[in-house]
């Protein structure tokens, strides 16, 4: 879904010539979306629980992400920020 969404915006921003695309990831950030969710011991969310531990970032290194794309919008015009990098096209 993410690289369809990338094609598109890529095929429509020569249409607007007034308008700074940049394209934030912030990637997988720790939170506490999951504090309600019920707790099994199948294997499958036991594998989620090590990945989301071992991969997630703070949040705060997700906002980051998100300001510093937003900062510097007008040098990266048509860039994509991933995990405080910025990727031209």
């Amino acid at each position: 879904m993410k690289l369809l969404l990338q094609m598109a915006l890529r095929h429509f921003i020569p249409s607007l010539p007034d308008v700074i695309v940049v394209s934030v990831n912030p990637g997988l950030c720790k939170s506490s979306l999951f504090r309600n969710s019920e707790i099994s011991l199948s294997l499958s969310s036991i594998r989620f629980a090590i990945s989301f531990a071992l991969m997630a970032r703070s949040t705060d290194a997700g906002a980051r992400n998100l300001s510093g794309a937003m900062l510097n919008a007008k040098e990266s015009h048509e860039a994509y920020f991933t995990l405080a990098y910025c990727l031209q096209y």
